[in-house]
């Protein structure tokens, strides 16, 4: 004996009732589930935005960012110090190369201005100006390679355009040059 069961329209019809209220219900369940982990996503997104905000404000950063500065200050000086001021430039270039005259043992027998100054490329407010300096002569090699380097190394910055030496004639001492004027750049602001 086999019962044939069948389903009638009413039971189907209940049937389907309650599976669509359960898949809602269901859908609700995960939507909600779903809802809340978003907020927790853009809670924790939020929190780690302010604290990164409050971090770069915070008195340890403010503090760290003093600390470079003082720590970078006489980086800062000595950059200040490579470029003259325009308003006294003249007096300190003739001073400065008048102590390393003294201090390498050769003689400034003059020091001229020109007028052959110009701006620098890429260097807002930055100009050159140019002295020539005439050295006794003869001069002792040894000594006028002494003299350039302490040019070359000076601060404010100065730079030889260029050197023109030669064997004095009558000399039989190798150690003498006669030296042309040198045409030393000066760099202004």
């Amino acid at each position: 004996m086999t019962k044939n069961k069948s389903l009638k329209a009413t039971s189907l019809k209940s049937f389907l009732s309650i599976l669509v209220v359960l898949i809602i219900g269901l859908s609700a369940t995960g939507l909600y589930f779903i809802q809340s982990w978003f907020k927790d996503i853009a809670s924790s997104i939020n929190s780690s935005n302010n604290s990164q905000t409050v971090g770069e404000n915070s008195p340890q950063s403010l503090k760290q960012i003093r600390e470079e500065i003082v720590a970078n200050q006489p980086i800062a000086d000595k950059a200040n110090l490579m470029i003259v001021p325009l308003n006294s430039y003249k007096e300190k270039i003739i001073s400065d190369i008048q102590k390393y005259a003294s201090s390498s043992g050769v003689s400034v027998t003059s020091s001229v201005w020109t007028t052959n100054n110009q701006a620098i490329t890429g260097l807002s407010g930055i100009d050159t100006k140019h002295i020539t300096v005439t050295l006794k002569n003869p001069t002792a090699i040894d000594n006028l390679l002494e003299f350039l380097r302490y040019i070359e190394l000076s601060t404010p910055k100065l730079q030889v355009t260029g050197i023109n030496l030669s064997k004095p004639a009558n000399s039989q001492d190798s150690n003498q040059v006669n030296i042309s004027p040198l045409v030393i750049e000066v760099y202004t602001k």
